[in-house]
């Protein structure tokens, strides 16, 4: 069944008002600016509610999470973020300590991303809501869909973890309402110790973005997307009308007890297709990066069925 986003998004295209929206960035021309560098462009949302709880967070920590999930848009895109355009929803019922959280995590994640604030909006509400628009600049921007077969797809991780941690802490925190004053010996992910189960809940607030893998390797990455949806459901994006063989392990993981794994959302790794070529070259930098990676398949005729949960 048609979801109501994607219902309004099909309806939008027929109007005849839109340009492309094959991608989560829209690309300017090169001298749209006057300057040598492709400028990009993305939004998203971030709001109570919807894509979170509020006691999940603290103030500070929903505003660095509502920047992460925005500036990992552009980064997958082997840009880097420049400006950034900001539009706040306040709670009438927030303290003056509570709006100088969101200025100063503002101000941390605007810092460490060397992003200039250059506009927005703010408004009162009833819940805490997030609008961010970021432009990026970079020397290549990489497309989002596949445009050959033959090329090989990877997914990064967690070297120890792997996938699937969002999902697993998503449960959760819908389990633990209460989450600050939750007790974590009562509750336990999966038998772990304390620190074990803080790493996950740390990884779920604040996202890792793969900038120095990027950095490093980006120029010979072919398409690429964050992995928001969950592997199965994004794989099908990446490929646009190609089809994909699965890799041993990945099918093994997809008819198994495992498949949550590849189903969890909001776990903003990347998904990428590279020339077979390329896979030394991939694991040297990987092994720099002190990172993981999941081969996904490789990119073949035809188009890929996938039986998976959808998160919108």
């Amino acid at each position: 069944m048609q979801s109501i986003e994607e219902f309004f998004l099909k309806r939008l295209q027929k109007s005849g008002v839109c340009a492309k929206l094959d991608d989560d960035v829209h690309t300017f021309g090169f001298d749209t600016f006057g300057d040598s560098r492709r400028w990009i462009v993305a939004l998203d949302g971030f709001c109570e509610d919807i894509h979170f709880k509020r006691s999940w967070f603290s103030v500070y920590e929903a505003t660095q999470k509502a920047f992460l999930v925005n500036i990992s848009d552009i980064i997958v895109k082997n840009a880097l973020p420049k400006y950034a355009l900001l539009s706040l929803v306040i709670p009438r019922d927030f303290t003056p300590e509570n709006i100088q959280e969101i200025i100063n995590a503002t101000k941390t994640m605007c810092q460490k991303f060397a992003i200039q604030i250059v506009g927005g909006d703010t408004m009162c509400g009833n819940r805490l809501e997030f609008h961010i628009c970021i432009f990026g600049q970079a020397k290549r921007v990489i497309p989002r869909v596949v445009k050959q077969k033959g090329l090989s797809i990877f997914c990064t991780q967690d070297r120890i973890h792997g996938l699937g941690e969002s999902f697993r802490t998503l449960k959760y925190l819908l389990a633990n309402k209460d989450f600050s004053n939750t007790n974590f010996k009562r509750h336990a992910l999966h038998r772990d110790n304390l620190d074990s189960i803080r790493v996950h809940i740390d990884r779920f607030l604040y996202p890792t973005l793969r900038v120095a893998f990027m950095k490093r390797f980006g120029k010979n990455i072919k398409a690429s997307m964050d992995l928001s949806d969950g592997l199965l459901q994004d794989v099908t994006k990446l490929l646009g009308g190609y089809g994909m063989r699965y890799s041993s392990f990945l099918r093994s993981m997809s008819m198994g007890k495992q498949k949550w794994r590849l189903q969890s959302g909001e776990e903003y790794e990347i998904l990428f297709a590279i020339s077979p070529k390329q896979k030394i070259a991939l694991y040297r930098i990987l092994q720099i990066c002190r990172m993981g990676v999941l081969k996904v398949g490789k990119v073949t005729r035809g188009r890929i069925k996938t039986h998976t949960k959808k998160w919108h």
